[in-house]
C-alpha cells in the first residue's frame, strides 16, 4: 500500500511524514485535505472546512496549496461540494504568523489588544530595538555608577515597575555587571548581542534559565549570565512599550501573544474543539515556540499531520531548529504513532536520483566524514546524551533512499566531447593571480555558452521529449551572493548572457542609489566638506575638477566649501542643494528625494549609465519605496541615521529580468528552497567550513526546560566546568551540520542536470562533501551511467560584440513625470508665516533638532496619540498609563462613527500677486464626522493660548476649507489634559497675504 493510500484508509489519527526532496509533499497534503472533505460528505458536513488548519512556511505556498485543493474539487457539483467550494476561500491555509493574527483578532477583548493592530517592518523593528538596548545600557550604567537610575520614559506604570524590579536585582549583584563586561571587554559587543537576542530570542530567553550545576563551580560566570538575561528583560519591556503598547507587533510578538492567550484554559479548549485537523507543512523549519503552539491546540480529540524533511532544515538563522523535527519524530516512535516516508521522486531524472542517494549516503550525511572535520568530542557527547536523536542526523537507508520514477535517457550534451553526463563534475585549476569568484563566474559562463542551443532529453508531463537548452533552464546556486553577484553581473554582461539575481543585497550599494543617498547627506549638512564634495562630483551634479579646484583655492578662512561655492561658483545644482537644506525642516523626506531627482534631471543623466535600464528601474523602485522613510523617521536628521544603516537590509535590486524571464537565475541556496530547475550549477564550494560555532547564544532544551549559555562565557570556563555543561555541545552540532543540509537542498533542485564547480585544491572546505576519489567515482559509475568528469584550466568563451552607444537617447516620458515640486519660495508652512508677522524668535523655537530625553518623551506621547484612531485605543492608553491625562471623556465622541486621518499632510495652492505658493501643514488629527471637519492638535505644554498655536490651527482650518465644512479645532495639552476650542478667524487669508508680502521683502 502506498503512503497516500495508507493515509486515506484512516484520516483520524496522528501522522508524521518524512518527505525527501521531490517526493510529492504538497501533493500528499492536498490529497489528504480533500480526503477529509470526502469523509465528511458522508454526514453532509461541509463546515469541516472551518475545522482544518494548514500552516505553511510562506504566503506563496499557502496560496498555491489553496489553489491546488480548489482544482481537485472543482469538477464536483453536488450540493455538498458546491458549499465546499463556497467555503474554501475562507479556509485556514496560511503561514503560522497569519494563523496567530487570526486568533488574536478573534480574541482581542480577552487579549486586551485592539483588533486593528499592525505588523511593523523590519526597518522599524531594528530602529526600536536599537533604542531599547541603548536605554537599557544607559539605565544599567547609571545604576552601576550611582546606585540609582531615573526611568524617564513615557511607558505604562506596570512596565516601569517591572523594570525597577529587575534593576533592583542587578543592584544586589553589581559585580555581575562588571564580570559580564570584563569577559566581553567591549561594550559594542554586548550591545550587539543584546540587539540580536532581543530581535530573535527574547521570548525563549524570558523562559530560559541557567544550569543549576554551573552555579556550583562557576558562580561569577553564572551571575554574569544572569546579568545578561536581566538586561535583556529590561530591553524587552522597553521594546514592547514602544510596540505592543502602541498596537504594533513584529512576528515574534504575534506568536508570543498567541501563546499567552492560549494559557487561558477556556480559550485553549475553545480552539482545541474548533480545530479537528492540524496540518503542518515544512515541519523541519519550525522552532520550539511554534511547536508549543501546536501542542496547545492538540488533544486526543483532534489530529496532527506533520510533514517535512530533516535533510532540508536550513533556516537556523531564522530561528528554525532541526531538533524540533528530530525530537518530535522520536516522540511519535515512543508513543507508537504512525510514521511514514515519501520516497518516490517525481522531480528528477533517474540518474540524478541515484546520484542523490549515493552522495547523501557516502558523503553528505556520512557521520565518519563529518566527525573528522569537526571536534569529534562534540559528536561523542551528543551520541551519549541523545543516542536516538543522534542516529537521525545521518542517512537512513529505509527512510532516505529515494526511488526514481522518471526514466528519460536520450540526448545529453557533453562538455568535454568524450562523455555525456547528466551529472557533470567540473574540476577547475586556479592560477595564483586569479580570484576564485571571478574564475567561478567565467567557468559558469563557459558551461552555459557551451550547452545553450544543444538538445537535451527531458521529462514533460511524464513524456520524454528532446528540447533545445535555453538560458532560462539554468540556475546557479551559491551559499553567498554578496561576494560574487557584482562579478557575475560583469562577466555575464560581457558575454551577453541574460542574468537575473534573485534576492541580492546590492540595491542600496548601486551607484545610482548611492548618488541619491549621498545627496540626502549633503542636504542634511551642506557645510560638511566631505558630504559636499561627494555631492559635487556625483552623477547628479557632474561637477568639474577645475571648478572644484577654484572653489578650494579661493575659499576664505573659516569658510566651508559650500559657502565658498555659493560665492564663487553659482550653479543650478547649488541652488537646489540650498533649497532643500532649508526645506528639510518642513516637508517630508520623500518629497526631498523626489525633488532632487526632478530638479537635477537625474533620469536624463541615467541614460548615460552603462546599464541604463537597470539604473532607471532602481531609481523608480527607490521612489516607490520612499514612503517607508516617512513612516520611520520623525525628522530629516533621524532619516539620515536610518540611511546610514539601510545598506545592510536585504533589499533586492530592480532588474529588467525576473523569475519568469528567459534568463539564468543566480540565487542563494536558501532562496532556491522549494524550487526546481532543469540545470543546476553549484558554486561557492570553496567556502570555508564553519568548524567553530558562530552563534553567540546557545540553548539546550530538555523535559520542557530551556537553558541558555553565551558562547564567550562558555569559552571562559575551565575544562572541568565545561564537562558539567556539555549539553550545549548539541546546539553546536546542529549548527555545524546545517552545511550538510544546505548541500542536499542545492543538489536536489536539479531535475535534468547537475553541475558542481569544484576547485582543485587540498583544503577543508564545503567541496569535500561532493569531491570523489577515483575509487568513489568507480563505485558511483556502477550505479549511474550518466556521469561526466571535466577538468578546466583556461577558460575561452566565444565573445559576441555588444553594442554600447554613447549617443543620447530619447527618454520615456514616464521617466520624467512631474513630481509636483516647485522652488523653495513656493512652500509656506504655518511656522514660516507666523515668523513673518513679527514673531521671528518664536518661530525659530519651533525648528529644533534637540533630541534630549524630554523631547523624546514628548514625541513618544505624540506618537501614541497619533496611533490611537479608535475610542478603544484611546481608552487603552489611559488605562495602562501610557498617557498621564484623561481625554476619552472629552473627545471620545469625535472618535465614534467618524473617519480619522492622523498626521495628514495637506498642500493647498495659493496665488498672490501673480505668483504661486504652496501652503502646507500637518495637523495631528483630522476628523470627518457628520458632514463636519474637526481638528485635534496635541501640544506638550500647559500654555494652550499661545498665539503661535492659535495661528497654527487657524492655518490648518484654512487649508481644510476645500474639503468641507470645518467646524472647529481643539488644542489639547498632553501634560494637563486641558483643551482650548478654536473657531476659524475670519479674515485669516489677509494675514497670510501680509506674511507673504513680508517674506518677499526679506528675500529680496
Amino acid at each position: 500500500m502506498g503512503v497516500l493510500d495508507e493515509i486515506k484508509s484512516n484520516i483520524n489519527r496522528n501522522y508524521f511524514i518524512s518527505a525527501s526532496a521531490g517526493t510529492g509533499k504538497t501533493y500528499t497534503i492536498t490529497h489528504y485535505y480533500v480526503e477529509i472533505l470526502n469523509e465528511y460528505e458522508k454526514i453532509n458536513y461541509p463546515e469541516i472546512v472551518d475545522e482544518i488548519v494548514v500552516a505553511t512556511f510562506t504566503k506563496k505556498a499557502a496560496s498555491e496549496m489553496k489553489e491546488r485543493i480548489f482544482q481537485l474539487v472543482k469538477e464536483k457539483n453536488s450540493p455538498y461540494w458546491k458549499k465546499i467550494k463556497n467555503y474554501l476561500p475562507r479556509a485556514i491555509i496560511s503561514t503560522i504568523d497569519s494563523f496567530c493574527q487570526r486568533i488574536l483578532r478573534e480574541e482581542n477583548v480577552n487579549a486586551k489588544i485592539d483588533p486593528n493592530f499592525t505588523i511593523i517592518s523590519d526597518l522599524k523593528m531594528n530602529k526600536l530595538i536599537e533604542r531599547s538596548v541603548y536605554l537599557t545600557l544607559k539605565f544599567v550604567f547609571q545604576l552601576y555608577d550611582y546606585d540609582k537610575t531615573d526611568i524617564n520614559l513615557n511607558i505604562s506604570k506596570l512596565r516601569k515597575k517591572q523594570i525597577e524590579i529587575i534593576l533592583q536585582s542587578l543592584k544586589k549583584n553589581k559585580n555581575s555587571i562588571k564580570k559580564l563586561f570584563e569577559i566581553y571587554q567591549n561594550i559594542d559587543e554586548v550591545e550587539n548581542l543584546l540587539k540580536y537576542t532581543l530581535s530573535n530570542w527574547r521570548t525563549e530567553m524570558k523562559n530560559a534559565t541557567i544550569l543549576e550545576k554551573l552555579f556550583e563551580t562557576a558562580k561569577e560566570e553564572s551571575l554574569a549570565l544572569k546579568a545578561f538575561k536581566d538586561m535583556l528583560l529590561i530591553s524587552k519591556e522597553i521594546y514592547e512599550a514602544f510596540t505592543v503598547d502602541n498596537f504594533e507587533y513584529d512576528f515574534k510578538g504575534i506568536l508570543e501573544k498567541t501563546l499567552d492567550i492560549l494559557e487561558d484554559k477556556n480559550i485553549r479548549k475553545k480552539y482545541q474543539k474548533r480545530f479537528k485537523y492540524i496540518i503542518i507543512d515544512e515541519f523541519q523549519d519550525t522552532n520550539y515556540l511554534q511547536k508549543e503552539l501546536f501542542d496547545k491546540l492538540h488533544t486526543k480529540e483532534n489530529y496532527l499531520f506533520y510533514v517535512g524533511d530533516r535533510k532540508q532544515s536550513i533556516y537556523r538563522f531564522r530561528n528554525s531548529d532541526v531538533s524540533v523535527f528530530l525530537k518530535t519524530q522520536n516522540e511519535f516512535e515512543e508513543n507508537g504513532e504512525k510514521i511514514l516516508a515519501l520516497k518516490d521522486n517525481y522531480r528528477s531524472n533517474s540518474e540524478l536520483v541515484k546520484y542523490f542517494n549515493f552522495i547523501s549516503k557516502h558523503k553528505i550525511f556520512n557521520k565518519h566524514i563529518v566527525q573528522k572535520t569537526n571536534n569529534i568530542d562534540k559528536y561523542e557527547t551528543f551520541k551519549v546524551l541523545e543516542p536516538n536523536i543522534y542516529k537521525k542526523l545521518w542517512f537512513d537507508d529505509e527512510k532516505d533512499t529515494s526511488k526514481p520514477t522518471i526514466f528519460c535517457k536520450g540526448k545529453v550534451p557533453s562538455l568535454n566531447n568524450k562523455e555525456n553526463g547528466r551529472i557533470k563534475y567540473v574540476i577547475v585549476s586556479l592560477d595564483k593571480k586569479e580570484k576564485k569568484e571571478k574564475k567561478e563566474a567565467l567557468v559558469a559562463a563557459y558551461i552555459i555558452k557551451k550547452l545553450v542551443g544543444k538538445e537535451l532529453t527531458i521529462n514533460v508531463k511524464n513524456k520524454c521529449i528532446d528540447k533545445k537548452i535555453t538560458y532560462g533552464d539554468f540556475a546557479i546556486l551559491r551559499s553567498r551572493l554578496s561576494n560574487a553577484e557584482g562579478i557575475y553581473k560583469e562577466v555575464f554582461e560581457a558575454y551577453n548572457i541574460p542574468l537575473h539575481i534573485v534576492g541580492g543585497k546590492s540595491f542600496y550599494k548601486q551607484l545610482e542609489i548611492q548618488t541619491i543617498l549621498n545627496a540626502l547627506f549633503a542636504v542634511q549638512n551642506p557645510n560638511n566638506n566631505y558630504y559636499f564634495t561627494r555631492f559635487f562630483f556625483s552623477p547628479l551634479v557632474l561637477g568639474k575638477f577645475k571648478d572644484y579646484e577654484k572653489i578650494v583655492s579661493e575659499k576664505k578662512e573659516n569658510e566651508t566649501l559650500f559657502e565658498a561655492a555659493k560665492r564663487i561658483h553659482k550653479s543650478h545644482a547649488l541652488e537646489v542643494l540650498e533649497k532643500y537644506a532649508h526645506l528639510k525642516y518642513y516637508i517630508r523626506p520623500t518629497e526631498i528625494l523626489k525633488g532632487l531627482i526632478k530638479d537635477l534631471n537625474y533620469f536624463e543623466k541615467l541614460v548615460y549609465f552603462k546599464d541604463k535600464e537597470s539604473a532607471i528601474l532602481n531609481v523608480k523602485k527607490l521612489i516607490l519605496e520612499a514612503e517607508n522613510f516617512d513612516q520611520l523617521a520623525d525628522s530629516f536628521s533621524e532619516l539620515i541615521k536610518l540611511i546610514q544603516k539601510i545598506g545592510d537590509t536585504n533589499e533586492a535590486e530592480a532588474s529588467t529580468e525576473d523569475e519568469t524571464s528567459e534568463s539564468v537565475k543566480l540565487m542563494t541556496i536558501h532562496a532556491s528552497k522549494g524550487l526546481e530547475f532543469k540545470i543546476v550549477l553549484l558554486g561557492d564550494l570553496f567556502a570555508n567550513l564553519n568548524t567553530k560555532n558562530s552563534k553567540d547564544l546557545k540553548f539546550y532544551n530538555k523535559k520542557d526546560k530551556n537553558y541558555f549559555m553565551l558562547t564567550k562565557i562558555m569559552d571562559n570556563l575551565d575544562k572541568n566546568t565545561l564537562e558539567l555543561i556539555k549539553e550545549f555541545y548539541l546546539d553546536e552540532v546542529y549548527d555545524e551540520t546545517e552545511v550538510l543540509r544546505k548541500i542536499y537542498v542545492a543538489i536536489t533542485r536539479a531535475s535534468e542536470m547537475f553541475i558542481p564547480i569544484i576547485f582543485n585544491e587540498n583544503k577543508e572546505n564545503v567541496a569535500k562533501y561532493l569531491k570523489l576519489s577515483d575509487d568513489e567515482i568507480e563505485e558511483l559509475k556502477k550505479e549511474i551511467k550518466s556521469f561526466e568528469y571535466v577538468e578546466i584550466n583556461n577558460v575561452e568563451i566565444p565573445t559576441e560584440q555588444k553594442k554600447h552607444t554613447k549617443e543620447k537617447e530619447d527618454i520615456p516620458q514616464e521617466n520624467l513625470k512631474d513630481f509636483s515640486h516647485l522652488s523653495y519660495k513656493s512652500y509656506i508652512s504655518p511656522t514660516t508665516l507666523y515668523g513673518y508677522l513679527g514673531n521671528e524668535n518664536e518661530a525659530k523655537e519651533e525648528i529644533t533638532l534637540d533630541l534630549n530625553e524630554q523631547t523624546f518623551k514628548g514625541s513618544q506621547i505624540h506618537r501614541k496619540l497619533s496611533n490611537a484612531n479608535t475610542l478603544s485605543q484611546l481608552r487603552y492608553l489611559e488605562e495602562t498609563g501610557e498617557i498621564k491625562v484623561k481625554l476619552s471623556h472629552k473627545i471620545g465622541h469625535l472618535f465614534e462613527n467618524s473617519k480619522i486621518l492622523p498626521e495628514w499632510r495637506i498642500v493647498k495652492p495659493f496665488f498672490h500677486k501673480n505668483r504661486k505658493y504652496m501652503l502646507f501643514g500637518i495637523p495631528d488629527k483630522v476628523i470627518f464626522k457628520d458632514n463636519f471637519i474637526y481638528i485635534l492638535d496635541f501640544k506638550n505644554t500647559k500654555n494652550l493660548d499661545d498665539e503661535k498655536y492659535i495661528f497654527q490651527v487657524n492655518f490648518y482650518m484654512y487649508l481644510l476649507k476645500d474639503f468641507g465644512n470645518v467646524k472647529e479645532a481643539y488644542i489639547i495639552s498632553t501634560k494637563t489634559g486641558d483643551m482650548l476650542k478654536i473657531s476659524y478667524k475670519e479674515g485669516f487669508e489677509e494675514m497670510i497675504k501680509k506674511a507673504i508680502d513680508n517674506f518677499e521683502k526679506v528675500e529680496k
